[in-house]
């Protein structure tokens, strides 16, 4: 056997730590919440067998879960390529082949992956040869084209029951495949749709709002009116609500010329008033009430609404929507967990949404929370809270836009939750920073791909400590991981769409195994506190760049090519928490175990064996992937991109695999790991 890549050296260090602060006596902790039982029970046990095995003396002393020594690199077969068909440069080829011996194991887990930076939404027909040497025959006529996707001979009619069903029960199945949560990502693709991308150039250059102080207004708004096209009804399906008329109050003049001023540079009205500072004006008033705000329902069309600004913290506001209400708890508890620790935390992984000069969209300083029940009327409610970049763009341009760095909320309720609106603004504000660093400051016209977006802001909840969703759509990849494609459809049935709960979950963990190779980050017991070891500057590259999507990890960026990146992250995800011996105890190749965050009480980090729980309590199953399927002679389909697992038995002497596929334009390996 040949060993492979050598152990991340700051990540080694961080387990020695772990261990260590395991060992430590511990003040006495104040009884949980059953919501949070089962993760922490799963995190006791693997600290215990860390300190077991750290403070072993003899390899007695070692259980097979924790073995007396893990090798620096994994003990995998050797992967050599000498067939005739190994060199072929047209048609198909063969990339790798190895022999695996019964001597160093009877059962072989096969990690196999393909990749292409040119085409990233196409699937292949990829040929598997176990035993008998050879050249590789595979039709290349076969390959799918990027609008037809063959679901190892699923059909599009039972391809949804086929995801949803396997491998979990009925209560699980719930959880991952929530009816809402299926919703949200087609809601959010309607939402994508209404961009005026071509539209929003030069916004470097704009400062200004589009609303205005409620009290300095002077005419009745109609809602729709100022640009909001002709259309009656939202695009899309959305119907808008009845465009009635909103009269707006007028104060006295003497009120009005009373009002507080405040400008970009002194931007502060206290907690309960927000620096409104009209488009082409150096300086603003300080509102208490805003007026003119629009809440777009297609990609032309808009409610107008007024709204109470609730609350002012030092990096956001809220303001809400005087259809809707906000108790003051749950205002000041939103502003204090972004001040405190989601703002500092998503600035610190991703950057701040600011232009060269320092400066926010509207000037005044903080990003605006717009709490409003309209959003409900998307995707059936679905969507608890978004991001619009047309609201960065210039009113006089963009009907829609409210000219301000603004994300829209749902208001809090019976089945939405401070913690659910706290994962969702992690989530939405890394869409902000993203589409600031990218297409305000570096003119990315189409912004950041959506693969990589979604991963980024998916990582952003688990980071932060409000990682439900994140560890839901982990769940549902690890259910289908041999049909997502991190980059394009897959062999998924999504309605034409690329997006999806398995995509999201993929990337998801394909950046989590990003993050950490590349030294991970020190969190602190305080709120937001967080300490770069390598991780954060990866992070912060990959968002505070001009390039996007898979450039982005080209050798010449990272160090490693964007092939050798996936079949590190997707070998992680076969053998994470399998505790597997001398295998699953090598720190590059496993996830940073479960901590519970101190200021969100959840957890950060990952065990893809052992369950966690969501918000309401319901628990998100963890089995690791799916080893169900062997390897044997035959073509199956494969995504662009993506990864499968095949097991194999050699129950004596040795069996010889092999795997192949089109020879131009794209990468295929695979990795064979000896477990039990």
């Amino acid at each position: 056997m040949q060993p492979s890549h050598p152990m991340s050296e700051p990540k080694s260090d961080r387990i020695a730590q772990a261990a260590e602060t395991a060992r430590a006596p511990r003040a006495p902790k104040q009884a949980v919440g059953p919501q949070r039982v089962v993760w922490r029970a799963a995190l006791s046990a693997s600290l215990l067998a860390m300190v077991a095995c750290s403070e072993a003396t003899t390899p007695d002393e070692c259980t097979p879960d924790c073995p007396d020594e893990c090798p620096a690199t994994l003990p995998e077969a050797a992967v050599t390529c000498t067939d005739a068909s190994c060199t072929a440069s047209t048609s198909t080829k063969t990339f790798a082949e190895s022999d695996l011996s019964a001597a160093d194991s009877t059962r072989w887990l096969v990690v196999s992956w393909l990749t292409s930076e040119l085409f990233d939404n196409e699937n292949l027909n990829v040929a598997y040869h176990k035993e008998v040497r050879g050249a590789l025959t595979v039709d290349r006529s076969a390959q799918v084209n990027q609008t037809g996707r063959t679901a190892r001979g699923l059909t599009a009619e039972n391809d949804a029951g086929h995801r949803r069903d396997r491998r979990v029960d009925e209560a699980a199945s719930a959880t991952i495949y929530a009816p809402k949560r299926l919703a949200r990502i087609e809601g959010e693709r309607l939402i994508r749709s209404w961009q005026h991308r071509a539209q929003l150039r030069n916004l470097d250059t704009l400062v200004g709002t589009a609303i205005r102080d409620r009290s300095r207004a002077s005419e009745t708004q109609g809602a729709g009116a100022s640009g909001a096209g002709s259309e009656g009804g939202g695009e899309g399906g959305v119907t808008p609500k009845p465009s009635a008329t909103v009269r707006t109050r007028v104060q006295p003049l003497s009120m009005a010329l009373d009002a507080a001023t405040c400008s970009a540079s002194a931007p502060d009205c206290g907690s309960t008033a927000l620096c409104v500072i009209p488009a082409g004006e150096a300086d603003g008033t300080c509102a208490t009430q805003l007026s003119g705000l629009k809440f777009p329902t297609g990609a032309t069309t808009f409610e107008s609404f007024n709204a109470v600004v609730k609350r002012v913290g030092t990096r956001a506001a809220i303001a809400v929507d005087e259809a809707d209400t906000l108790s003051d708890g749950d205002a000041e508890a939103l502003i204090r967990r972004f001040d405190e620790h989601i703002g500092p935390l998503d600035h610190a992984l991703f950057g701040e949404p600011k232009n060269a000069a320092g400066q926010d969209r509207d000037g005044n300083g903080v990003v605006l929370f717009v709490v409003t029940s309209r959003l409900a009327a998307i995707a059936d409610g679905a969507i608890v809270g978004t991001f619009q970049p047309n609201d960065l763009g210039d009113p006089s341009v963009v009907a829609t836009s409210n000219g301000a760095d603004l994300l829209y909320l749902q208001p809090i309720g019976a089945d939405i939750t401070l913690d659910n609106v706290s994962a969702t603004i992690a989530h939405e504000y890394q869409h902000l920073i993203n589409f600031y660093a990218k297409s305000v400051n570096r003119g990315v016209v189409a912004g950041e791909e959506i693969w990589l977006d979604e991963g980024l802001s998916t990582l952003a909840e688990e980071l932060v400590g409000y990682g439900a969703d994140a560890y839901k759509n982990a769940a549902a990849f690890l259910n289908d991981m041999g049909s997502t494609s991190m980059t394009g459809f897959g062999l998924l049935n999504d309605a034409g769409t690329s997006d999806s709960v398995e995509r999201r979950g993929a990337v998801y963990l394909f950046l989590r195994y990003y993050f950490e190779e590349k030294g991970g980050a020190t969190f602190g017991a305080g709120a937001g506190d967080i300490t770069d070891a390598g991780g954060i500057a990866a992070l912060r590259q990959l968002v505070q760049s001009e390039p996007t999507g898979l450039e982005l990890f080209a050798d010449r960026r990272t160090g490693r090519s964007w092939h050798q990146w996936v079949g590190g992250a997707m070998t992680a995800v076969a053998i994470d928490g399998a505790d597997y011996p001398k295998v699953s105890c090598n720190p590059s190749f496993s996830f940073d175990k479960p901590v519970e965050v101190p200021y969100t009480g959840y957890p950060r980090g990952l065990n893809l064996r052992s369950p966690v729980a969501d918000f309401d309590g319901q628990i998100i199953p963890f089995h690791g992937p799916d080893l169900s399927a062997t390897l044997e002679t035959e073509e199956v389909p494969f995504p662009v991109n993506a990864a499968e697992i095949r097991i194999v038995q050699v129950p004596s002497g040795s069996t010889h695999i092999a795997i192949g596929g089109p020879s131009e334009d794209y990468e295929l390996a695979f990795r064979a790991l000896p477990i039990p």
